[in-house]
């Protein structure tokens, strides 16, 4: 998934162009647990937050679950695994982040999620980070991979000079 400097349209409104594009792959079908295992190769750049992460079908917000986020441009060696839940007015979340001995960027990483009922593991090349009880059991959601812009929080600095910025994906693996 590549951030370019090249106009793009607005998914939802096409009269709104932006100059610079990036993508999202997500699944048609729906999960309500299983284990979820993805390959990737991030590349920092660009303020751009790269996410492995799912939300229901319907859309609607909460819950959501971080397999991985990154935010590379800010914190190069961190990426953060979280569940959301409760209500727009209200969420609940533990916001949990892994700071690594090395950066994240350029090489790759496999990360798994373990979700069992209302029980959450996470994974990083095969060793336990987090785990955490919450109440999204049994929400049928989508598994999504992209990469955006979330200013401030990804970075605010320009992005001019640091495109193009790639997600690679070496596999996704869904287990139920």
């Amino acid at each position: 998934i590549t951030a370019r400097r090249e106009p793009a349209a607005n998914l939802w409104d096409p009269t709104d162009v932006r100059p610079l594009s990036t993508g999202q792959v997500s699944t048609t079908q729906t999960f309500d647990h299983g284990t979820f295992e993805v390959r990737v190769r991030h590349e920092a750049g660009a303020n751009l937050a790269q996410a492995v992460w799912m939300l229901p079908y319907p859309l609607r917000w909460p819950p959501e679950i971080d397999i991985v986020e990154t935010r590379l441009s800010v914190d190069p060696a961190t990426a953060f695994f979280n569940a959301y839940s409760g209500t727009p007015d209200a969420p609940l979340d533990e916001p949990t982040f892994v700071d690594f001995d090395e950066p994240l960027d350029g090489r790759w990483v496999t990360y798994r999620l373990v979700w069992e009922g209302a029980t959450m593991a996470w994974y990083v090349d095969g060793e336990l980070v987090r785990s955490q009880e919450t109440d999204v059991a049994g929400v049928p959601m989508r598994l999504i991979l992209d990469q955006s812009w979330i200013v401030p929080w990804s970075g605010d600095g320009p992005v001019s000079a640091q495109l193009p910025v790639s997600l690679e994906i070496d596999y996704v693996r869904i287990w139920q």
